[in-house]
């Protein structure tokens, strides 16, 4: 006879409760209150949304997004100048380096290779 191992048979015990626990019950019927028939114009609704509302919700969400790249560009322009100071401190040929294919190791070799492409 073969043996069955402890993980197979806690396995197959789960299982089977799940198996039972999920399965419907045809015995008890759900006991549901009675829904009262309210007319259609009780119920609240909500102010429909003007063209004008939405137009302006959208252009205010477009200038945070236009302000928000104007700041990050401010704070990558601020550290390259901080870091690398405006005196040059990268030679023609550290712009000639061909790194499109080269990965970075760590956060600043990723900084470094965004900023020798863009300067």
């Amino acid at each position: 006879m073969k043996k069955i191992s402890i993980k197979k048979c806690i396995f197959m015990t789960f299982l089977a409760i799940a198996i039972g626990y999920s399965a419907p019950t045809f015995a008890d019927e759900p006991q549901t209150p009675a829904v009262s028939q309210k007319p259609a114009y009780e119920y609240p609704t909500k102010k429909p949304i003007s063209r004008r509302t939405l137009a302006k919700k959208f252009i205010k969400a477009m200038l945070c997004v236009g302000a928000s790249s104007v700041i990050i560009y401010i704070m990558l322009s601020m550290y390259n100048k901080v870091m690398y100071g405006s005196s040059g401190q990268y030679k023609a040929s550290d712009l000639a380096e061909d790194n499109s294919y080269k990965t970075p190791n760590n956060m600043k070799d990723a900084l470094d290779i965004f900023l020798k492409k863009t300067k």
